[in-house]
């Protein structure tokens, strides 16, 4: 755990390939596909955010499901209490780093390049493309997606701007929707989940071919940090 560790305070993140079973990544695509339908079938692209429902909007990432564990439980519970990230979260945040949103995107071909950003600050955070805060000088934030399809050219692999901790948090180019020179392309199979620092650049080129991207994603904290402005009612509910 602590080579893990160490990859995320000198690079910014961390890949599992194929460490989720698939069946949890099929459920989780389903899930998506039938939460949708729920809806009525909304696009799943928007350049400006469009308000579905309570804590579902369609915005230029895609299809976006807030507060998850009330929508579909059973396809993240298993992901979420994964001992291996559990244990890495106690490693890197310490053992009281505690659950803050839990959320998937389902998207398609339609979504152009998704633009360079990072989560400093948690999902609600402002957008630091014009910002040179002070750098943290330790990890306080993660952010981990589970992919129900494969990181490839076809659905759009990762691209990730490696960074130590330490570092400087603003943006290092000003085009954000361009690959960036020095970027890393993250690409794995089905059922991979990624970890990445708040502070870490990334960004998703588009599809190259008709169909569907799905992913879960949920943040956790160290302990103590202030609750971000969008509160994920869904986790209180599940511990209860």
């Amino acid at each position: 755990m602590r080579e893990r560790a160490n990859e995320l305070s000198e690079r910014g993140y961390t890949v599992f390939p194929s460490h989720v079973a698939n069946a949890v990544t099929t459920e989780l695509g389903s899930a998506l596909r039938a939460l949708r339908d729920e809806l009525g079938g909304p696009p799943l692209y928007s350049e400006a955010d469009l308000v579905v429902a309570d804590d579902v909007n369609v915005s230029p990432v895609g299809l976006t499901f807030f507060g998850l564990l009330g929508r579909a439980p059973g396809a993240v519970m298993e992901f979420l209490l994964e001992p291996t990230l559990l244990a890495l979260f106690a490693e890197v945040l310490g053992p009281g780093f505690e659950l803050e949103q839990v959320s998937a995107v389902l998207s398609d071909h339609t979504r152009p390049f998704f633009f360079w950003h990072n989560h400093v600050g948690g999902i609600d955070g402002v957008d630091h493309r014009g910002r040179n805060d002070p750098a943290p000088l330790r990890i306080e934030r993660l952010v981990c997606t589970l992919y129900a399809v494969p990181l490839d050219d076809a659905h759009g692999a990762m691209l990730v701007l490696p960074r130590r901790v330490g570092d400087a948090t603003a943006a290092p180019h000003t085009d954000a929707r361009v690959p960036w020179p020095s970027a890393v392309a993250l690409r794995a199979e089905p059922g991979s989940v990624v970890v990445l620092d708040e502070a870490c650049w990334h960004a998703v080129p588009p599809m190259t071919r008709p169909g569907e991207r799905a992913f879960a994603a949920f943040f956790v904290r160290r302990a103590g940090l202030p609750p971000t402005v969008r509160v994920d009612a869904s986790i209180a509910r599940a511990r209860a």
